[in-house]
């Protein structure tokens, strides 16, 4: 888990291989207070200057859904060249609650996939 100011926390893979378009990865997670906290997942490809560009690809906000029980998401990754990374992003915008990322796992992931993401995030 990387920490960078009190708000925010990240938690990346390590870079993949290429991957085809059925692959998928699922997780659970958790949420409870904070009526604007919110966990995303991110996919990063390398850009041109030598950094990171960062596209959404699944959210959650707590007012939004916000419940003290474990819930699974499966989130598709689609096609993907060799080069990629995951990211867990954690927001905490009002300091109430807690969130937490557990138990993560690829499906269908033919091409590339070696690697095993970190376990679980929690903050």
């Amino acid at each position: 888990m990387i920490l960078s100011g009190i708000d925010r926390a990240l938690l990346q893979s390590p870079v993949y291989g290429d991957v085809d378009a059925q692959c998928e990865i699922n997780f659970w997670y958790n949420k409870k207070g904070g009526s604007l906290n919110t966990i995303r997942l991110n996919v990063l490809v390398p850009n041109p200057q030598g950094g990171w560009d960062r596209s959404r690809l699944w959210a959650v906000t707590a007012n939004s859904q916000a419940t003290s029980d474990w819930q699974n998401a499966v989130v598709s990754i689609g096609a993907r060249k060799a080069g990629f990374k995951l990211e867990f992003e954690a927001l905490k915008l009002i300091s109430a609650g807690t969130m937490a990322v557990d138990d993560v796992t690829f499906n269908k992931c033919a091409v590339g996939m070696f690697s095993i993401f970190y376990n679980s995030l929690i903050y």
